[in-house]
């Protein structure tokens, strides 16, 4: 089995790396997670490199990508490989076959795990912002001071 550890903490990289050797994996591999980016160099060439029936051994569902559509792409190379995915927590099998509910379990988990936030414009208080902005109840300025973000950018998000 091949664990494959990922973290943006070093001491996080440790214990993903102990708990998939305790969990029988021969090899992990690690590499850090840069906040934002889906570059992991490491895991590209694990993928290119799996054979049908190998198991493949994460802590949790996140190391596998920084959102959902990275998650999912995985999950596709993966199966599309003949290989088995193996996640530890919550614990999924892929050989024994997953529940719907046991999926959502895991994908709620996955995003609640240190998955970066959406960007602000895609948020409901920034729904509520730009009804504000069209009711002219707040300026600009005060959108972009609530948000954290330059007045520029409350123009560029605001229709």
């Amino acid at each position: 089995m091949l664990g494959y550890a990922r973290s943006d903490k070093p001491a996080d990289l440790e214990s993903q790396t102990a708990r998939l050797r305790a969990a029988g994996a021969s090899r992990v591999i690690s590499e850090p997670r840069r906040y934002g980016a889906a570059i992991t160099p490491q895991l590209d060439s694990c993928m290119n490199d799996l054979r049908p029936g190998e198991l493949v051994a994460v802590a949790s569902l996140l190391a596998l990508g920084a959102d959902l559509r990275d998650i999912f792409h995985r999950l596709g190379q993966i199966r599309a490989k003949g290989a088995h995915l193996i996640v530890l927590q919550p614990h999924i099998d892929s050989r024994r076959g997953i529940s719907l509910f046991e999926a959502a379990d895991a994908f709620a988990q996955a995003q609640s795990e240190g998955a970066p936030p959406p960007p602000f414009h895609e948020t409901a208080a920034w729904a509520r912002t730009k009804l504000e902005l069209q009711n002219q109840t707040i300026t600009a300025d005060q959108a972009a001071a609530r948000h954290g973000v330059s007045r520029a950018t409350v123009y560029r998000y605001r229709d």
